[in-house]
């Protein structure tokens, strides 16, 4: 399996299942899942390593960062120094009911820069709302002036309640 089929594979069975067995509180307890999941099941090679709050060349600072690390050259640099690649970055937020959404659009932003400054890499906008949506309803890319280029190299993996019977909707694309 791919990374991005396991990422968007830990989504709909894990995430889903963290948060209607109440694993999930915040933000944080998502970042934290997440992370535990991509690293109980991806092959992690001798290069590949998961790293969240990973601080970016371009000054920011991504939730998860899944990288290529260069370990021989790590032997006498600094790890931070050794990166080889950056494989995916990930954008969470988990925003609880009647709270602003505007932080998903701040997150989509950042995800628009990482594509400028990381264009091998892929984006992940993983978002958590606790609002009620009709099922066809919920894009959180569709609300965007980022252009379609953009938006076509940002996999939007969300969770939301559902408008007609509050169970917990998790979708990919």
């Amino acid at each position: 399996m791919n990374l991005d089929q396991l990422i968007k594979e830990i989504w709909v069975t894990n995430i889903k299942k963290d948060y209607e067995e109440k694993y999930l509180y915040k933000e944080d307890s998502l970042k934290n899942a997440l992370y535990y999941h991509l690293r109980s099941k991806m092959d992690l090679s001798e290069e590949i390593r998961i790293y969240p709050e990973f601080r970016l060349s371009c000054g920011r600072r991504v939730d998860i960062a899944i990288v290529k690390v260069d370990f021989e050259k790590a032997r006498s640099h600094h790890l931070s120094e050794s990166i080889h690649s950056i494989e995916a970055l990930i954008e969470i937020k988990y925003i609880k009911a009647g709270l602003s959404d505007e932080a998903f659009y701040k997150d989509l932003n950042k995800l628009a820069d990482y594509y400028i400054s990381y264009p091998g890499a892929k984006l992940y906008a993983a978002f958590i709302h606790e609002e009620h949506y009709s099922k066809e309803d919920l894009r959180w890319l569709d609300y965007t002036s980022l252009s379609e280029e953009v938006k076509s190299n940002i996999s939007e993996i969300s969770g939301y309640l559902d408008s007609e019977n509050s169970e917990f909707i998790v979708k990919v694309d």
